[in-house]
């Protein structure tokens, strides 16, 4: 047991403190002692816990990753978009056609890749890669009906029938009782873009 007074420790059956002669026999029962919490007495208090964590710190530190994972995901659809823009292209590029050609009641456009002589559209670089326009006569259209494998089309939705050679393929429209026949010959080397080219010439028929 400790002493009231000074605290000293003390035998349990000692009343008298040795140290300061207190008498300690108030509340004091045989068989029965009393702790005394030392640590109270002296002012002590236990140091604060290291492991536990503060909730302020966790909430920061939440607050962080969450804004870190939005800048960074930010960042990827921002690159994204920026590769989508860089590398979009197309392997040709876009065909204006500006120019008239006309043959019959037929109306033609074409590019200034092109130029005209007498009832052709040929290409400047190359005079093989060419668009030929004639109106044919019945029995002419008959001919060609009868000795070519001929497949029902549609040029810029008018009626047709085309066909196809080694070096050439053509069209043959009836329009107002005029018959026409459109050739166009190409050589092995024609380009894509030329093709896009020549496409979008037929495609721009009209009629007037």
């Amino acid at each position: 047991m400790y002493c009231k007074r000074c605290h000293s420790k003390i035998e349990k059956n000692i009343i008298n403190c040795p140290v300061c002669g207190f008498n300690n026999s108030n509340d004091f029962e045989m068989g029965k002692t009393t702790e005394i919490d030392i640590a109270a007495i002296n002012g002590y208090k236990e140091p604060p816990n290291k492991n536990k964590t503060n909730p302020k710190i966790i909430f920061s530190i939440a607050i962080i990753l969450i804004l870190s994972i939005l800048c960074i995901k930010s960042f990827i659809t921002d690159t994204k978009s920026y590769d989508m823009d860089k590398y979009t292209t197309t392997t040709t590029k876009e065909v204006v056609n500006t120019k008239e050609f006309k043959v019959g009641n037929l109306r033609f456009y074409y590019p200034e890749e092109f130029d005209v002589d007498n009832n052709t559209i040929f290409l400047k670089d190359n005079h093989d890669i060419n668009i030929v326009f004639n109106i044919i006569d019945e029995e002419t259209y008959v001919d060609l009906l009868s000795n070519n494998e001929l497949l029902d089309t549609e040029l810029n939705d008018i009626e047709a029938e085309t066909y196809a050679n080694e070096n050439n393929y053509g069209y043959l429209l009836d329009i107002k009782n005029t018959k026409y026949h459109i050739v166009i010959n190409y050589t092995s080397d024609i380009t894509e873009e030329n093709q896009t080219q020549i496409n979008k010439i037929l495609k721009s028929i009209l009629i007037k």
